[in-house]
């Protein structure tokens, strides 16, 4: 991975951050990570306990971000997340898969961001 690609997957991460604090979200974990896998964000909002998978794009020349997350990375995020809940050794809780989205110019600067509640 390129240093400017991993450049902007941090500030899609510091970015999506601070978006869902604003929404009153209370973030458990960023970066979870177990043999399997990686979680980007783990939060909870109201009764539910949310998974958060951020993707970044600085151009369309490879379609939206959104996009990019087929159905094995989607079964790959359920799996690390069935890890991650079997951890806390207590009852589960309500359980959701949110997608934020997020479109920058190539200078860094936010366009848009799409949260996708219940994405999968």
């Amino acid at each position: 991975m390129t240093h400017k690609r991993l450049a902007l997957g941090r500030l899609g991460e510091k970015v999506s951050l601070d978006y869902l604090k604003k929404q009153g979200f209370q973030i458990h974990k960023t970066n979870y990570k177990c043999k399997i896998g990686e979680l980007d964000i783990i939060a909870a909002d109201k009764e539910a306990l949310v998974f958060v998978e951020v993707r970044s794009r600085s151009t369309k020349r490879f379609g939206l971000p959104e996009e990019s997350i087929g159905p094995v990375k989607q079964r790959k995020i359920r799996m690390v997340a069935s890890l991650y809940l079997q951890s806390l050794h207590k009852p589960l809780p309500k359980v959701r898969f949110d997608v934020l989205a997020l479109h920058f110019k190539a200078n860094g600067e936010l366009i848009k961001i799409n949260h996708i509640k219940n994405a999968f």
